[in-house]
């Protein structure tokens, strides 16, 4: 990804934010003298450098560096919400135990069972919406001069739930794709091979074509 730098005689810097973004803002630097003190002055490059130590020390010095010290507990924005949260943290997990032992001793959707998931259903979904609508946490960040030759400052940020989660990638994003690909397969995956009991035979494993079976045939 590039981004624009706005120096402080109007100018603009693109810079390819990566591993080469040192690479880039030295190329600049032996073109401007003035580089560094522009720099300094005008201006924000906002980074997520995972390797911070890769970069160039003249282009480290021009930064702020901003470490999470601390993140808080979850909170929520809106009020007399405690109750709803009260009563979701005393059923949900009564009833999870409950499902739990019902699956294991009998395994059927009973009425008592359907009853029950449909009320947790319910308070699961709205306290998850309302986690995701109203959440925040505050973290504790500090900053600090990229020369590293002060001790840094304590800020508050504000993390909202809704800012930072709304509008992601979607993890089904390849889903149309992979259903259009089953509806035109003629075979499925009640189709493929399969042990004929619990347990393989020497046939069956050497038809896997297994690394770990060639090298056990290889010493045996």
């Amino acid at each position: 990804m590039k981004v624009w730098y706005q120096l402080a005689d109007g100018g603009f810097v693109n810079v390819e934010v990566c591993g080469e973004v040192a690479g880039a803002l030295a190329d600049y630097k032996r073109q401007d003298e003035n580089f560094e003190r522009k720099m300094r002055w005008r201006g924000k490059l906002y980074m997520d450098e995972q390797r911070p130590e890769s970069m160039g020390k003249d282009v480290r010095d021009l930064c702020d560096i901003i470490h999470i010290k601390d993140s808080g507990e979850q909170k929520f924005t809106l009020p007399f919400f405690t109750l709803e949260r009260l009563l979701y943290e005393l059923f949900y997990p009564f009833f999870r135990r409950f499902y739990l032992d019902h699956r294991f001793r009998r395994g059927d959707n009973t009425l008592l069972l359907f009853v029950l998931k449909s009320i947790a259903g319910f308070f699961y979904r709205h306290f998850t919406h309302t986690v995701n609508q109203y959440g925040y946490c505050v973290m504790a960040l500090m900053k600090e001069k990229g020369t590293q030759d002060e001790l840094g400052t304590l800020h508050k940020y504000y993390l909202m739930n809704k800012k930072i989660y709304s509008n992601r990638f979607a993890t089904d994003a390849y889903g149309d794709f992979f259903t259009t690909k089953n509806l035109k397969s003629k075979v499925g995956i009640a189709d493929m091979p399969c042990y004929k009991t619990s347990k393989a035979t020497i046939n069956e494993l050497a038809q896997q074509d297994s690394y770990l079976i060639g090298e056990l045939e290889d010493y045996f």
